[in-house]
């Protein structure tokens, strides 16, 4: 494993604003924000969906001020192949440090 310091645990949660979102729906939409994951991570970065709304994914060998662009890239593509108004994406990182590290 890469040091751990190198390594963040992004957080991706679908926000509906709008009120009640279908299931179904809401799983659509999952599955292609994680595929957008899918395509923009690079190989050996790790992507999971916790719940019907979060998606974790961690991301390494990789500096704090590179997680900006990532978040982008995210939010660029997810507006444009799903663009739903009322749903809004939050993304936060948090570094992996020794305590979360597992060796």
């Amino acid at each position: 494993m890469r040091k751990p310091s190198n390594c963040f645990l992004g957080v991706i949660t679908l926000i509906n604003e709008g009120g009640r979102l279908d299931s179904s729906k809401q799983k659509t939409i999952m599955q292609k924000i994680k595929n957008i994951l899918l395509s923009i991570l690079r190989k050996g970065d790790v992507v999971t969906q916790w719940n019907n709304g979060i998606i974790m994914f961690i991301v390494t060998d990789i500096s704090r001020e590179n997680l900006g662009i990532i978040s982008r890239r995210i939010e660029n593509r997810y507006n444009r192949e799903i663009g739903e108004d009322d749903l809004v994406l939050k993304i936060k990182y948090e570094a992996v440090d020794e305590k979360l590290a597992l060796f």
